[in-house]
């Protein structure tokens, strides 16, 4: 196992500096964001790791737009945290945004369109049982 402690630490480092550098609206700022909420989730801390990827997603959408891989990515995020938290209809949402805006801007032969694809149906699988 992976010694995601001290990775937050780094990654909160980093975030500070980005955020006085760069400013609090930037890529790279919600990269960090995006960062720490998947070191969060590896710890099952999953609640902050919601907030964390609901902050590079405010950022992502109001730089990028709602139709970018990069958004996507974060409604990706979301998903597979509230996947791993139990919450399958809520990432089943998330997941099924990601696909859309996948499927619209990389295409539906695209690997991250197909990823899209697999966590839908599991995710189905899931609220099934």
């Amino acid at each position: 196992m992976g010694d995601f402690d001290g990775a937050l630490v780094e990654f909160r480092k980093a975030l500070v500096i980005k955020e006085q550098a760069l400013g609090k609206d930037h890529l790279s700022t919600a990269n960090n964001y995006s960062n720490i909420g998947l070191a969060l989730d590896s710890k099952e801390d999953f609640g902050e790791a919601l907030v964390e990827h609901e902050k590079a997603l405010t950022i992502r959408k109001k730089l990028l737009g709602d139709h970018s891989p990069v958004t996507a990515e974060s409604y990706h995020n979301i998903g597979a945290v509230m996947y791993r938290s139990g919450d399958y209809n809520t990432a089943l949402v998330n997941f099924r945004k990601a696909h859309e805006i996948r499927e619209i801007v990389l295409g539906k032969e695209h690997e991250y369109t197909a990823l899209s694809s697999d966590w839908i149906a599991d995710t189905v699988a899931n609220i099934s049982t």
